[in-house]
Formats: structure tokens, sequence, C-alpha cells
């Protein structure tokens, strides 16, 4: 079974993202402005603190953040970038199309149900642990609900297991076959590879988000208006970047895996 390097995959995923730079941000401008103005609605609204709730109201920009990666990933693994520029021959234009729009469709609609199935996951999960645990607090030994610890490893167990699924987007936007992913990426060593590709892409991100906060955030913001739009702003700055170096991480991956050395 092909596998792939952890490193170089995650090396070449942070070089691609910086050499096609300006390509990506003209493709992520959109997406960006619908997730920060679904993201503030979902603030407006106080749904930020349910999952289900705040993830059916997100949908819009899942699907715009969808388009954005589908159309990344068609760039890495077929050469094509957007827009798609008309030779005047409607037969071959009609046909580029289709060819084009198909796999790029089910990669977003296979974005957009996995978003939400994540946000059923963590809905399931906060019912199922004590809400002193949720916040942070210390809970006393004795209190631990019996069961609690067995579906913790249960629901560990899942997502170590499930993780592939997550990056199911990838092959579909790049035309290949979702079974055929599936079988290939089966075993507990590409779950891992994956998980730690997943970790190198997306802790620098979070981090530096987190520190950027730190410092701007001073105690006369917190509380008001301005500081909330500040935040909602990085944080989708942040979560886009971290969605792209992941993308483009994983892209590679998959690629190895799929073709082996070719």
């Amino acid at each position: 079974m092909a596998s792939f390097n952890t490193i170089d995959c995650a090396s070449y995923a942070y070089q691609l993202v910086w050499r096609e730079r300006q390509y990506l941000l003209k493709l992520a401008l959109v997406p960006l402005v619908i997730k920060l103005a679904f993201f503030m609605v979902s603030l407006m609204y106080g749904e930020s603190g349910n999952v289900i709730r705040m993830s059916l109201l997100l949908i819009p920009a899942y699907f715009a953040e969808g388009w954005m990666l589908c159309h990344f990933v068609r760039l890495m693994t077929n050469g094509q970038r957007w827009p798609y520029v008309m030779t005047g021959d409607d037969a071959k234009d009609l046909k580029a199309a289709k060819e084009r729009g198909r796999p790029l469709l089910a990669g977003i609609l296979g974005f957009v149900l996995i978003n939400l199935s994540i946000a059923l996951y963590f809905h399931v999960f906060s019912n199922l642990m004590p809400a002193e645990m949720l916040e942070g607090e210390v809970m006393n030994p004795e209190d631990v609900p019996p069961g609690m610890f067995l579906n913790m490893t249960l629901m560990m167990a899942f997502v170590f297991l499930a993780f592939r699924f997550v990056w199911l987007y990838v092959p579909l936007a790049a035309r290949m076959r979702p079974l055929e992913y599936i079988r290939k990426t089966n075993g507990v060593g590409i779950s891992a590879r994956m998980i730690g590709l997943w970790l190198i892409c997306f802790v620098p991100a979070m981090v530096t988000m987190q520190f950027i906060l730190s410092l701007f955030m001073v105690d006369g913001m917190q509380g008001t208006m301005i500081a909330e739009v500040f935040v909602a702003i990085i944080r989708i700055i942040f979560d886009t970047v971290k969605n792209i170096l992941v993308t483009a991480g994983m892209t590679v991956a998959i690629l190895h895996v799929m073709n082996g050395k070719k």
C-alpha cells in the first residue's frame, strides 16, 4: 500500500500556498466576506453556543469555502485555474465546463456534508460530557458520571478511525474514485500520518492567531462591539488560511496514496 512522508507533504503545502498566494487571495476574497457575514449573524442571534444551529446558519459559508478549496484541489491535481478562459468553440467549452463542473460540485457538496457531520459529532460529544468539564472546571472524581471515560474513549477512537473521511472532498474534487480512496487509506498507519500532517498544518496557524489576538485585545477593548468584530475577522482569516494549508497538505498526501510513485 502506497504511503507518504508527513514532513515532505507539509513542507510542499507551505511552499505551494506561498507560491500561489496571489491566486489564493483572489480565490478567497468572496468566501471570506460570506464567512464573516454569516459568522457575525450567528453571533448576533446568540447561536455560537449551539453547534447544530450555528452550523445550519453557516451552510452558505460552507458552500463558499468548499468552492474555494475545491478549486485549489483542481489546481493541484489537474492544473486548472479559476476562472475558465473560453476558447470560442461552443462544443469544446461546454465539454470542458461539464468536465470541470461535475467533480467541483461533488467536492463542494462533500465539504458541506462533512462539516455538518463534524458539527453533529461535537453536538453528541458535548451532550455526553458533564457541563463542568466542558467549561474547564476541575471535577471531583466522585462526581464523575459512571461510564464517562468509556464514552470519551469510544468517541476518541471514532475520531481516529473516521479521520480519513474528513478529507473525502479532496478525491471527489479531483475526480478520483471515492471507494478506491477509502480502500487505500484503510489502516492505522495512514490515519496516524494524516493526523500528524493535519497537526503540522493546523497548529502554527492557530498559535499565530492566538498570539495576534493577545497583542491587540487589551482590557479596554474586551466586550465591546469593535472587539467582537476584530476577533471575528482575525478568526475567519486564520481559519481560512488553516483550511487552505491543510487541504494542500492532504491533497499531496492523497496523491501519493492514490498514485504511488507516479
